[in-house]
């Protein structure tokens, strides 16, 4: 079959999922359609890939996972005591931006994927700062082994990540410093009780303990790059879920002590 016509049937096929809304879809993930994950560049891949209009956000209530659609809408910055003139994207002022309150002001990153990225110190009253380096953060995470930040960048042929560790030595400037080499983009992280940090990157789900530099890969070759998890929570039993767009995944030891995936959908419609 001709490129464009295999395309046009995928873009037909969604739409066709479009039609029958997500009114009816229960927000209890525990309740969506269990099944195989598919592989990645196939058929299955390639249609949810398309599906633009169903992203999907997990969360815990109660100990339960539950999911609902993403709104673009409610994911506007987290608010700063002062104004930030908008830069460029070459510059690193531009793309999205994240923020995080340290002792003395404010550490602000900006991402604008292939185009730019910054990470900046802010003075209390944002009149003075200065650029501490040029980095694609996408998360700051506090921990028992110092202010860290996920950064990477996946584009082209290229796909890096790594955890930076910032710090501030007495009466000195933030530096930032390579911490560990994730291989590949972080996508999401969640924070287990005991401080090690689960991480879906682009091709992979670690299981990181900072103050060891330990990582264990759960897996390997996931299903998930080009999906864009945008959200991850760890359950009381232990249970990893990843929203994404299309569906969900769902991460839990087997018997047999390894990692096994599945895929959440929500109902027949959407396989």
């Amino acid at each position: 079959m001709p490129r464009f016509l295999a395309t046009s049937c995928i873009g037909l096929q969604v739409w066709a999922v479009l039609l029958f809304g997500v009114a009816d879809i229960p927000s209890d993930l525990t309740k969506w359609i269990d099944t195989d994950p598919p592989e990645h560049g196939s058929r299955r891949w390639g249609r949810a890939t398309w599906d633009h209009e169903h992203e999907w956000v997990v969360s815990l209530r109660e100990g339960r996972p539950e999911i609902r659609l993403r709104n673009r809408k409610d994911e506007t910055p987290a608010s700063l005591p002062f104004t930030i003139k908008r830069g460029s994207a070459k510059e690193g002022l531009a793309g999205r931006r994240l923020s995080i309150k340290v002792s003395d002001g404010w550490l602000v990153a900006f991402n604008a994927g292939e185009f730019g990225a910054g990470l900046w110190w802010f003075s209390p009253n944002g009149k003075e700062r200065y650029r501490i380096a040029e980095a694609w953060i996408r998360a700051f995470i506090p921990s028992e082994a110092g202010l860290l930040a996920l950064e990477g960048l996946a584009h082209l042929d290229s796909d890096r990540g790594r955890l930076l560790r910032l710090s501030q030595p007495p009466d000195g400037h933030w530096q930032s410093e390579d911490f560990l080499d994730l291989k590949h983009t972080p996508e999401v992280y969640a924070t287990a009780p005991d401080g090690s940090l689960t991480i879906a990157t682009t091709d992979r789900l670690l299981r990181v303990v900072p103050t060891g530099k330990a990582v264990e890969v759960l897996l390997d070759k996931t299903f998930w790059g080009g999906l864009y998890p945008n959200s991850m929570v760890i359950t009381p039993a232990g249970t990893t879920y990843l929203g994404m767009r299309h569906g969900a995944a769902r991460v839990e030891k087997t018997k047999g002590g390894t990692y096994g995936v599945r895929w959440l959908l929500p109902n027949n419609e959407f396989e």
